[in-house]
């Protein structure tokens, strides 16, 4: 098999990263007097000023909960936050504020909760960004909408929940019920920061060594990989690792930032936890353009994209590990581990790869984030797997594996789970395969129809692929769309053809290469999480189950981040299966 790594660093090379940020907010309405509306006069200003690099944690004073932004609206939540940039703007003592990987922070229009004031939102096309004073207290800085205080920002909504950030108008006199915050250093400027020297040759290699554990006889390491964007789910995920005994990790860098900004976190919410980071540089493959590879990725198969080259990369760290020996597992940082038999049980499997189940089961019902999620529809994703989670032995069919994974998803423009679903079982989940068109032809004329070799609607510039057959079609159930629009539907279970899915199991045979599902009675996906979200997981303190970890998959991340009364205990690491509930997680002293 051929090395990906000319096709691999083609393509890193390619256009700019895309950003999106999932919807993660569910509207609460609140018994809270609010003030009548005043309209604020406009503080508007077109974006200045010079980023410095630094990056904070807003934290409310008297919530002590974080500042989010998601999707154009800004909240606050107890656990999760969006790192936030305070730009200072020239010849004024004003600053804009913007969420990282998101934009500027603005006015939006009110709502049931603001009652109808103008409310705290990502600034877009209706609204330019917003000047700001950070007026000095005792505790930290009133958040002000011009220098007096008369206009200002305060906070309304539930003390624990999904709070909002509304414009008031008043008198200086009132300036002093403004909101309060704390600035939380996660980022130093960037003339304050170390500059990181080049990496030396095998640096890698050194890093993956220091972090492998000994599990059942064999040295493993288990990996992850993320950018900002998931930087407060990587503190919940190092708490989990820490309460289930597991001592080291290898976090991949994707953006040559996390590194840097971990570091506190990390100190802060998890000091036991030993890790190791790793830059896209050290594995010898182009960088990521740091200006863009920030924010939460959406998922998609254009193969310039960020998220698809966040999969690359991840399956390229995997190789690299495999390389120097020793044996992997791979965890999305969505990834809970709830109880120390995690590893061990994973390792004790006899096959080249033990992968985690996505099948659907249970009551949850979200075919636009969860395909196939619905009763009627569940028989399809019977044998799906799910490459969030999965182990790897380094052997001659564990290598051959990911590298033909990697293979699979340049030659096809697919995702990795996609690609590794085609070995696995002879078809993909819900991305068409598709090759460049020889000459290309404008989608538009195709009128939204499929035609046999024509443009897909879906990857303009491309046309389903040639070793594979018809999918089956799963209709968009969230949009007026139907089987005559195929872009409001979605292919589902794409097949190889006969004679290509035996050729590729003869090259399974003849490289030793061998799988198994891990049970979703013990490795639990989103859907599961969902269904059981009332019964289980929401529950303050652990139930007993049997479960080894949680996958926070399939949009079921709402469910965690809008829990308004804070009850489930994934937010409380336990020390143990039986183990006393530990402190919540808190902020950076």
């Amino acid at each position: 098999m051929p090395r990906t790594l000319p096709l691999l660093a083609a393509l890193l090379l390619q256009a700019a990263l895309g950003e999106h940020v999932p919807q993660r907010l569910r509207k609460r309405r609140s018994t809270a007097a609010v003030p009548p509306n005043a309209s604020v006069s406009s503080a508007a200003a077109t974006p200045g000023g010079t980023d410095s690099g630094a990056r904070w944690r807003v934290r409310l004073v008297e919530s002590g909960n974080y500042l989010r932004c998601v999707q154009g609206a800004v909240t606050t939540g107890r656990f999760f936050f969006t790192l936030v940039e305070v730009r200072h703007l020239p010849d004024t003592d004003a600053v804009l504020l913007l969420c990282h990987g998101v934009g500027p922070l603005g006015l939006g229009p009110g709502n049931e909760l603001s009652d109808g004031r103008p409310r705290i939102a990502v600034a877009g096309t209706a609204s330019q960004p917003q000047r700001f004073w950070l007026k000095p207290t005792g505790e930290g800085y009133a958040l002000l909408l011009e220098p007096t205080g008369a206009a200002h920002v305060r906070l309304v909504g539930p003390r624990k929940g999904a709070g909002q950030l509304v414009a008031v108008n008043g008198t200086s006199s009132e300036a002093s019920a403004a909101a309060v915050v704390k600035l939380e250093s996660v980022l130093a400027p960037l003339k304050e920061r170390a500059a990181r020297p080049s990496p030396m040759p095998g640096s890698f290699a050194r890093k993956a060594r220091r972090s492998a554990m000994s599990v059942e006889g064999r040295q493993v390491v288990l990996a992850t990989f993320h950018n900002l964007g998931m930087l407060d789910w990587a503190v919940l995920f190092w708490r989990w690792l820490v309460a289930s005994s597991i001592p080291k990790l290898l976090l991949l860098d994707l953006d040559g930032l996390t590194c840097a900004a971990a570091t506190p976190l990390k100190q802060a919410h998890a000091p036991q936890l030993r890790m190791a980071c790793a830059s896209v540089a050290e594995m010898e493959l182009p960088s990521v353009d740091v200006g863009s590879a920030g924010a939460v990725q959406d998922w998609g198969t254009r193969v310039n994209s960020g998220y698809f080259k966040f999969l690359q990369l991840k399956l390229r760290v995997v190789e690299l590990v495999l390389v120097a020996g020793m044996d992997v597992v791979l965890a999305d940082v969505d990834v809970l581990v709830v109880n120390p038999s995690f590893l061990a049980s994973i390792v004790r499997t006899s096959a080249s790869l033990a992968i985690s189940s996505d099948a659907r089961r249970g009551s949850y019902d979200d075919n636009l984030h969860c395909p196939c999620s619905n009763q009627m529809y569940q028989s399809h994703s019977a044998d799906w797997v799910c490459a969030g989670l999965f182990y790897l032995r380094s052997t001659k069919g564990g290598k051959w594996f990911v590298r033909h994974a990697q293979r699979i998803m340049v030659q096809y423009a697919i995702t990795d789970q996609d690609a590794i679903q085609v070995i696995l079982t002879g078809h993909t989940q819900v991305a068409m395969p598709q090759v460049v068109m020889q000459k290309q032809v404008d989608p538009t004329s195709q009128k939204g129809k499929f035609q046999e070799g024509a443009a897909s609607p879906l990857s303009p510039g491309y046309r389903p692929a040639g070793d594979f057959l018809k999918p089956l079609w799963l209709e968009d159930l969230t949009t007026t769309g139907n089987l005559r629009d195929l872009r409001n539907i979605q292919a589902l279970n794409t097949p190889l053809r006969t004679s290509q899915w035996r050729k590729l199991q003869e090259k399974q045979r003849a490289v030793g290469f061998t799988w198994e599902a891990l049970p979703l009675e013990k490795f639990g996906n989103g859907p599961l999480l969902v269904d059981q979200w009332s019964e289980v997981f929401r529950r303050r303190v652990r139930p007993s189950f049997e479960y080894l970890s949680i996958h926070a998959n399939c949009n079921s991340k709402t469910w965690l981040e809008t829990d308004a009364k804070l009850n489930s205990f994934l937010f409380r690491p336990e020390p143990g299966a039986n183990g006393s509930v530990s402190r919540t997680l808190g902020s950076i002293a």
